[in-house]
């Protein structure tokens, strides 16, 4: 009988440590949502083409026909920067929640480009889950978009 209260008891204790490796908290899981949204954005500002101007501005005549317009670079450009949020959270379907196999921290690799991580990483495998990071950006982008284009614009403005 003592045998198996033991048994039960180290059985739970496996589960219990288990499912926390495997189920990390939502925090955790926007903070890693939110690193990817970043990283994302950065890569896609750096493969815009350097060169490539827009027209900003007024696009009014002036009494005597002519247009005054600007041009600024499209690379970190209010329009750039627009077109990004556009396209940053689908890249989230190529990524994974992943555990680190010794210390248990919750990362999300992208599987097209993070393959060196998978040897120290252990990805789980669920897809429901994995398939809610896109939302879960959709999400932040949707509650914080001014402040993402603030904060981007700020940093290109300074580069």
């Amino acid at each position: 009988m003592r045998s198996s209260s033991i048994l039960f008891i180290q059985v739970t204790l496996l589960i219990l440590s288990t499912t926390s490796l495997c189920d990390p908290t939502m925090k955790e899981i926007k903070c890693e949502v939110c690193r990817a949204l970043v990283k994302e954005s950065v890569d896609l500002i750096a493969k815009a083409d350097p060169k490539k101007k827009i027209p900003v501005g007024s696009f009014r005549l002036r009494a005597d026909g002519t247009q005054e317009q600007k041009t600024v670079l499209y690379a970190g450009s209010e329009t750039h920067m627009h077109d990004l949020l556009e396209q940053v959270c689908s890249s989230l379907d190529n990524y994974a929640q992943a555990t680190h196999k010794e210390n248990g921290e919750l990362i999300l690799v992208n599987l097209n480009k993070d393959i060196g991580k998978l040897s120290t990483y252990h990805v789980l495998a669920n897809p429901d889950e994995n398939g809610k990071l896109r939302k879960l950006c959709e999400d932040m982008l949707g509650e914080f978009e001014d402040e993402y284009i603030r904060v981007f614009l700020k940093a290109e403005s300074q580069s």
